[in-house]
C-alpha cells in the first residue's frame, strides 16, 4: 500500500507516493525533516527515473553505506 505525502517543487504543488517503509526510513534518516530531505534527493535525479523510484535507489545507497539501521 502506498502512502502520499504532498511537497512542493519547483513552485508546483505535487505528492510522492511511497511504501510506508520508505517514508519510515526517509523519516528516520532525516531527523523529521522530510521535506528537506526529499527535496535534497532529488536535486540530482535523472529525468528518465520517477521520483519515487529516486527516492528508494537513494534510501537503499543510504543504508548500504551504514547511514542507518534496520532496527
Amino acid at each position: 500500500m502506498y502512502l502520499h505525502r504532498t511537497i512542493v517543487i519547483f513552485d508546483r504543488k505535487t505528492s510522492i507516493a511511497l511504501e510506508r517503509v520508505f517514508w519510515d526510513a526517509i523519516d528516520r534518516i532525516s531527523n523529521g525533516n522530510w521535506r528537506r530531505w526529499v527535496l535534497n534527493a532529488i536535486e540530482d535525479k535523472r529525468e528518465d527515473v520517477g521520483r519515487a523510484t529516486h527516492l528508494r535507489g537513494v534510501l537503499l545507497d543510504a543504508a548500504m553505506r551504514g547511514q542507518f539501521s534496520a532496527s
